[in-house]
């Protein structure tokens, strides 16, 4: 395979494959082989499919229509693909939202104030001047946004997932694969009296925050309180 640098500005590899029209409408099962520090000849496909029982999974992928072309990808780490990413179309720099939510119904992007940094399930706290985000649904679960121009622009903004869950129930969810949450206290506003300020708010029931992962930035350094943990059971029920 061929080393490129892919969209979300991270190194990749890829290959293309011919196959004959007569295979058009048929499944293929594939994987790749890695050479690293784990060794050489590795497989490489470790989470793709559900059966446990299955020692080397593999993905699949359905040949397009004759004359067709098709784009079969797999991703090593999520780590830059879900949450808020940025990533690169035609040299511009654009987010796209992405988010883990098997069992939803619908999925959007909600704002808050900055001075605030919590939505309530109710929506009390979402930035009535920003335009909801969309996702739609991608394949394995995911939900994820169309790209939204102009990253830098969206730097800084605290932000929640309102989903409807498989219940019907709209609940507003923190994103559990945020880089940084605005809250920097231990008050749960559903539990005791909050001030209203991020200072005591507590960070996982807290906005999350889009960042740039390729800039170190002062207001980021940790605290000495130990981050705060998020069950994803508890996350999405």
């Amino acid at each position: 395979m061929q080393e490129i640098v892919a969209d979300d500005g991270c190194p990749a590899f890829e290959a293309t494959v011919n196959f004959d029209d007569t295979l058009a409408g048929q499944e293929i099962r594939w994987g790749v082989r890695l050479d690293g520090p784990a060794g050489a000849n590795q497989w490489g496909i470790v989470t793709e499919d559900p059966d446990l029982a299955v020692i080397r999974p593999e993905c699949h992928t359905i040949l397009p229509a004759a004359e067709g072309q098709a784009t079969a990808r797999y991703f090593l780490t999520l780590s830059r693909f879900l949450g808020a990413q940025k990533f690169y179309q035609g040299g511009a720099e654009q987010l796209r939202f992405a988010v883990w939510a098997p069992n939803a119904q619908n999925v959007e992007v909600v704002f808050g104030a900055k001075d605030n940094g919590y939505i309530d399930d109710g929506g009390t706290g979402i930035d009535a001047n920003r335009p909801v985000v969309p996702l739609k649904k991608i394949g394995a679960g995911i939900w994820a946004s169309d790209p939204l121009l102009d990253f830098q622009s969206y730097v800084g903004l605290p932000y929640m997932y309102r989903v409807q869950n498989a219940q019907g129930a709209t609940r507003i969810r923190t994103d559990i694969h945020s880089r940084w949450q605005i809250g920097r206290g231990d008050i749960n506003p559903k539990d005791k009296p909050w001030d209203g300020s991020p200072d005591t708010l507590d960070g996982g029931v807290s906005c999350s925050v889009v960042i740039d992962q390729d800039v170190v930035r002062e207001e980021f350094e940790p605290t000495t309180d130990p981050p705060k943990q998020i069950n994803d059971d508890e996350f999405w029920s």
